[in-house]
């Protein structure tokens, strides 16, 4: 008489198999959901489903985008504060630098200038920062979806 584990082995080993293979088709489903979800940024477009598309004046377009995702949302309105923020700052240092060499008449203006400049930079590159989290929560958000 066999023991009740050579009939245990064969059926532990069908299960297994068949486990493997739901895996692998719902492994299948989520990768072409992701390929047609997620967003790519490139250069002055952004990649989404294999199409290339325009960010739009003043992102609008790529804010649609974004619409399905309420975190990602939320970090694109921090990039569009902080980048606006950051660009008035850098517009202001030159007329303050200038203010300043003018009232003073000493090249303090110069250290105004660059001072108030690398602030409103630190700033635009922090609101790039904000951009691009904005685009991974959407793909992670376009990933949880799919499964």
């Amino acid at each position: 008489m066999k023991s009740p584990i050579a009939f245990l082995i064969p059926f532990l080993f069908m299960s297994l198999i068949g486990w493997a293979q739901d895996r692998l088709v719902s492994m299948d489903s989520v990768i072409k959901s992701y390929n047609e979800n997620s967003i790519y940024m490139r250069n002055s477009r952004y990649y989404k489903g294999g199409e290339k598309l325009p960010y739009g004046l003043f992102l609008h377009k790529f804010k649609k985008e974004l619409a399905d995702s309420p975190e990602a949302l939320e970090a694109f309105h921090r990039y569009r504060v902080k980048s606006y923020v950051g660009a008035g700052i850098v517009l202001l240092s030159v007329p303050a630098g200038i203010a300043t060499t003018v009232a003073t008449a000493s090249p303090a203006g110069l250290f105004v200038f660059l001072g108030i400049y690398t602030s409103g930079l630190v700033l635009a590159i922090d609101a790039q920062n904000q951009l691009h989290e904005s685009v991974w929560l959407h793909n992670r958000d376009a990933l949880s979806r799919a499964q």
